[in-house]
């Protein structure tokens, strides 16, 4: 006596691949999917109705005018998040630096640059714990490669 193993069949007619959901492949990620979704709108109410409602385009076309009318909008919405995430020691750091990175120099685009926490703890917002690096070297010092130049044990 043969012992196969039965196919199992998912709704839409194709052999199911997660059979004790009985699913295949393309059903299972769509159900996936609309699980994610369904998640992130819960948490993001106010984003889902602004991209997802009537005025998504409106909210395009508003940040498209704004761009335009003002050429400075992208550096002082950098420099209001580095407010909301720093406090005003983001800002008096990057400043003292003259927007360049501690470590290797890089000057070409501010909205590029990171503050290092020195000790590691985010929560300490404190202008001497804060050093700018740019993403390079930033990485760099999380991966151990520059402790030695930012003066860090």
């Amino acid at each position: 006596m043969s012992y196969e193993k039965s196919k199992v069949m998912c709704a839409c007619g194709e052999v199911a691949r997660y059979t004790t959901l009985r699913l295949c492949k393309k059903c299972y990620n769509r159900r996936h999917w609309k699980l994610i979704k369904s998640k992130w709108l819960k948490h993001n109410r106010k984003r889902a109705k602004v991209w997802w409602g009537d005025h998504r385009d409106e909210v395009l076309r508003e940040r498209h005018e704004r761009l335009q009318k003002d050429p400075e909008f992208r550096r002082k919405r950098s420099e209001q998040q580095f407010r909301a995430k720093y406090g005003g020691n983001g800002i008096r750091v990057l400043e003292a630096s003259g927007y360049r990175c501690s470590v290797c120099g890089y000057d070409r685009m501010r909205q590029a640059l990171d503050l290092h926490h020195t000790d590691n703890n985010r929560k300490n917002n404190e202008f001497s714990n804060l050093k700018v690096v740019c993403p390079t070297c930033h990485r760099e010092i999380h991966l151990g490669a520059r402790m030695e130049l930012m003066g860090v044990a």
